[in-house]
């Protein structure tokens, strides 16, 4: 489920009023939100939501909300999954790009998808590989709470 705080958005621009959104009155709108069916082992979805600036009405910043399948034989499902996420973030008018949910990075080839789709992983961007710390975490780590070894749960885009 992707929640937006209804604080910053207004129904279109022809409704704003000054004063009332987060800069000089101007509020961003939502744009398209659709859910787009991904080849799947489990009937996995993506859900879109579209979100267009006040000041550059043709631009869409696209959110993606996302949980890739999971499970050691559904890699081809997975790289399935990461090609089609990447390239509907690719679309002409699409100028800024998140896609944040669940990765499932199980295995050692899950982590080459990012680099083979030319995706970015916001925290390596910013941190670097070596901050153990990181909000992401992935194949072979512990978590730090002990429950075991986990999946590249965070924010890709």
């Amino acid at each position: 489920m992707t929640l937006l705080s209804g604080g910053p958005f207004a129904p279109g621009l022809d409704s704003q009023k000054g004063g009332d959104g987060i800069e000089g009155g101007e509020k961003f709108m939502l744009g398209h939100v659709f859910r787009v069916a991904l080849p799947s082992k489990y009937r996995r979805n993506a859900l879109y939501v579209d979100i267009i600036s006040p000041t550059a009405p043709g631009t869409v910043f696209r959110l993606i909300n996302v949980h890739l399948d999971s499970l050691g034989d559904t890699l081809h499902y997975r790289a399935q999954q990461m090609e089609i996420l990447a390239n509907v973030l690719r679309e002409p008018g699409c100028s800024g790009r998140i896609i944040a949910g669940d990765f499932i990075a199980i295995s050692p080839e899950d982590d080459g998808l990012i680099d083979k789709n030319k995706l970015v992983d916001a925290w390596i961007a910013l941190h670097g590989r070596a901050d153990p710390d990181g909000a992401t975490w992935g194949v072979g780590m512990e978590r730090r709470d002990r429950v075991g070894q986990g999946c590249n749960d965070g924010l890709k885009g």
